[in-house]
């Protein structure tokens, strides 16, 4: 009965750290990561506002995509 708690306590352990790697690896790649390919399709950016003479775009006014989902897909 010792070696099959064992199994468990092992098992449970690596669970433990797989769980804690994704979460880590999902956090880093949120905050330093790059757009994928497709953010500007995704984002549907606002060419009237973005593309004038004084270039003053901000993060609010670029994306005209409402759901916020798609948006954190494509980051």
């Amino acid at each position: 009965m010792h070696a099959c708690g064992c199994v468990w306590m092992c098992a449970g352990t690596f669970l433990v750290g797989a769980l804690t790697a994704m979460i880590i690896v999902d956090v880093a790649k949120l905050m330093v990561g790059r757009p994928r390919p497709v953010f500007l399709e995704v984002c549907q950016v606002n060419t009237t506002v973005c593309f004038t003479d004084d270039q003053q775009c901000r993060a609010g006014d670029a994306c005209m995509q409402t759901d916020d989902g798609m948006l954190r897909w494509a980051r």
